[in-house]
């Protein structure tokens, strides 16, 4: 598979997650962000699987101890998300009690999970399975995981209702009151939300309101930050999630682009900025993981580069 610098080979002994590090530290570096945050990976949901099938595994865990030699690193994994694979769908059981495994095996704090698709309320039934005994009796089998339940809209297939921020807030309050009648209240702080930029994006683009979605974003805003434990940072031009870097132009005239509307794109750039802004002022715990999660081809680490200097610009006081 390619390498991190897009060049060459890479292997996932030792030696290839040693370069995959140092190539998110010379990031940092040169982003001017390695006085205020420490670096991270966030793994796709094939990756822990494909390491432990190859018992790579060791490999992961010996290069990350290397580099945090120097200083911590944090780990997340992204869940399976199939829509067979959701919270409300028969497929959930087998695929969270595997990624809850492969998340502890690698050492990965944060396991980003999908809501249900559709464009209905399935709160309920979400609660219902969250705060079962079995699934609760899961969590405590792996004490070192927090799930950040993601915002999530697409359009095209109709996944909208937890593309609201608003909604997202109720469904975790239900998940609150739930496990506290259930006795279970302890497990409230290892659910908390990933904020997924370009997600919202699409929902604000294809809300058929936007000064109506606009405001629910503004009141919603603050108090979703605080509970958010991950960040997906990408943009688009709010109907296709295209998971393009913010703030960049670079690759604009590459054919994969054309079928995004560019100029939206650009204007989507400030909303971007707008809500880091409200969610770096929020008050919120320590430990949150910031992800650039702009890897749609061809895209160039220079890019990430310039996303990290204006992060370091907008999380000056």
């Amino acid at each position: 598979m390619p390498g991190p610098d897009g060049r060459g080979e890479f292997e996932p002994d030792e030696e290839g997650w040693a370069r995959v590090f140092g190539k998110v530290d010379s990031t940092i570096r040169e982003s001017g962000l390695e006085n205020a945050f420490h670096p991270c990976l966030h793994l796709a949901p094939d990756i822990a699987p494909l390491l432990a099938n190859l018992n790579l595994v060791g490999e992961f865990r010996a290069a990350r101890a290397r580099r945090e030699e120097a200083g911590p690193v944090g780990l997340g994994n992204h869940a399976r998300h199939a829509d067979h694979e959701l919270v409300t769908t028969p497929g959930f059981a087998q695929a969270v009690r595997d990624d809850l495994h492969h998340a502890t095996l690698l050492g990965a704090s944060i396991l980003v999970e999908h809501p249900p698709v559709g464009e209905a309320d399935s709160t309920r039934g979400a609660v219902d399975v969250l705060a079962s005994d079995w699934f609760c009796d899961l969590m405590d089998q792996h004490p070192s995981v927090t799930i950040a339940w993601e915002n999530k809209a697409d359009y095209a297939e109709k996944r909208r209702f937890f593309g609201s921020l608003d909604r997202m807030l109720g469904f975790r309050e239900a998940l609150v009151d739930r496990l506290l009648e259930a006795g279970r209240g302890g497990l409230i702080g290892r659910h908390k939300f990933c904020f997924d930029t370009g997600h919202l994006l699409v929902w604000l683009g294809t809300s058929g309101s936007s000064a109506g979605a606009l405001r629910e974003i503004d009141r919603c805003l603050p108090a979703f930050a605080a509970n958010t434990i991950a960040f997906h940072f990408q943009a688009n031009d709010g109907v296709i999630d295209g998971h393009v870097t913010p703030f960049s132009t670079a690759f604009f005239d590459h054919p994969t682009r054309t079928r995004m509307d560019l100029d939206k794109l650009r204007a989507n750039f400030e909303l971007v900025r707008q809500w880091i802004r409200v969610c770096q002022e929020t008050p919120h715990e320590p430990g949150r993981h910031l992800y650039l999660e702009a890897g749609t081809l061809p895209f160039s680490l220079a890019q990430y580069v310039e996303f990290g200097r204006e992060l370091a610009r907008l999380s000056r006081p």
